[in-house]
């Protein structure tokens, strides 16, 4: 994967969500985050699903950077609210209303695929 993969990943991801990034993914991603870790492709576009059900979420790529089979991306995601929200990042949303975090997304490449995901909160 290059640098123009990473952007229609997230171009995907934006438009058409667990859908749209399922091809991305080996059969055996790992995604970690928060303290959480998924294994397999079919847990975490089940992930994606259940989080929509909640959020709009738009991903927007701040910077990529592509080496080997490796890649690292700062990202600005919005969140709007779909939903009321008691806790989401220590924050509590209302129904329409957003919030922006920024992420730092570590990823392994194999075979043309993303084979792992680490996020860290920035």
């Amino acid at each position: 994967m290059n640098k123009d993969d990473f952007t229609r990943y997230y171009e995907e991801y934006n438009n058409h969500g667990a859908d749209g990034v399922s091809g991305f993914y080996t059969d055996d991603v790992i995604f970690e985050f928060q303290g959480n870790k998924l294994n397999g492709k079919e847990a975490v576009l089940k992930y994606f699903r259940q989080l929509h059900l909640v959020f709009t979420e738009i991903m927007k790529p701040q910077e990529i950077f592509v080496e080997g089979d490796k890649a690292a991306v700062e990202v600005k995601n919005e969140f709007v609210a779909k939903v009321d929200i008691p806790d989401f990042l220590g924050k509590s949303l209302k129904v329409g209303e957003s919030t922006t975090a920024r992420f730092g997304a570590f990823y392994d490449i194999r075979d043309g695929k993303i084979a792992h995901v680490r996020i860290y909160s920035l």
